[in-house]
């Protein structure tokens, strides 16, 4: 594995969160009780600009963590069994990870060509929301959990309402952009575009 440049590090900057200690002074910790193992962890006294030791709570129920993740806008939160031990190689019944999902509502307002597999079909689709102005702005991409024959169904139905104008009020990133395809069949006018980069809306 190559050891990361300086201008990577300070352009992706990324911090490591311990959360347990599976192995001390060449010894395994795996068998100990979750409690002892914590214990041991804090007790190397970890930290650093990009080096975090996430607490842990014993004296507050799930729905207070939930709410406090949700306030800080975290993931979720976890709870293991205090006495547990680590099992290597198996997710534990003894841990249970309890997502957050935050669900909104977008407009598709084009895609990227798909490659490889789903060469085909969409490789994401470009979604887009209205602000409090009104203004049809973009909010991000989504390529996941689609089936191929999804990708090829979505590619078609596009395809057939692709326009060489997009609906929103400004470009989004050009990273997310690359092979765009697109049309509306509301008549929005917006930028003009390559052959390769149509617009839709519906």
């Amino acid at each position: 594995m190559l050891s990361p440049t300086t201008q990577l590090r300070n352009e992706a900057p990324v911090t490591y969160y311990v959360f347990d200690v599976l192995a001390l002074d060449g010894k395994s910790t795996t068998g100990l009780p979750y409690l002892r193992r914590r214990t041991e962890l804090d007790d190397l006294a970890l930290s650093g600009p990009r080096l975090q030791v996430p607490p842990y709570r014993t004296d507050v129920d799930g729905e207070q963590m939930l709410d406090l993740a949700r306030r800080h806008h975290l993931e979720g939160a976890v709870a293991q069994r205090v006495h547990s031990t680590y099992q290597p190689g198996r997710r534990s019944p003894a841990w249970i990870k309890q997502p957050l999902r935050a669900n909104t509502e977008g407009i598709i307002v084009g895609w990227v060509d798909g490659t490889g597999a789903a060469r085909d079909g969409i490789g994401s689709l470009l979604l887009a929301a209205y602000d409090d102005n009104h203004r049809l702005v973009y909010i991000g991409h989504v390529g996941t959990g689609f089936t191929t024959a999804t990708r090829k169904s979505l590619r078609g139905q596009l395809a057939a309402i692709e326009r060489p104008t997009t609906p929103l009020d400004s470009p989004p990133p050009a990273r997310d952009t690359r092979r765009v395809r697109a049309g509306s069949n509301h008549g929005w006018s917006a930028m003009s575009s390559t052959a390769k980069n149509r617009w839709n809306c519906i």
